[in-house]
């Protein structure tokens, strides 16, 4: 079976394919019970976070290859900054794994930074939406760059 993206719909909400005479439709809803990750409004973040500050001195033009030689210079197997290695942990993972782009000196939303500093707004935060709006907007611009 063969997985087409339909190139002729423009509808930067939802992902159309075609297999073989069908199309068919990928939607927020879909994707939702595929991954399991909440999907809901985004709630207010905070402004600015000690993290932020401590870390990257409130610059606003952090990138992702940044984070990831913090992390790889502070959290080792032989112990490092506990509560630090895990708000690196979860950035790394938001920016390498759910928010993935082959570019590693992109600069990272500073959003996400404030986040980390309040576990349980991160622990809630709708990553689904997130990851969603990320996959649509990647898959749009590969196909409008084939175009």
């Amino acid at each position: 079976m063969v997985l087409i993206l339909d190139r002729s719909s423009r509808d930067r909400k939802h992902l159309r394919f075609n297999i073989r005479d069908h199309s068919i439709e990928f939607s927020p809803f879909d994707f939702a019970l595929v991954t399991g990750l909440r999907f809901r409004t985004l709630p207010t973040t905070p402004a600015s976070s000690a993290f932020h500050t401590l870390l990257f001195d409130g610059r606003p033009d952090i990138r992702f290859d940044e984070i990831e030689d913090l992390f790889i210079g502070k959290c080792n197997p032989h112990g490092g900054a506990g509560e630090i290695c895990l708000k690196l942990a979860l950035l790394y993972i938001v920016y390498g794994v759910i928010l993935y782009h082959r570019q590693l000196s992109r600069v990272v939303n500073t959003r996400y930074i404030h986040l980390v500093d309040d576990i349980q707004l991160f622990d809630s935060f709708s990553w689904g939406l997130v990851a969603y709006d990320h996959l649509v907007e990647c898959t749009h611009a590969t196909r409008d760059s084939l175009d």
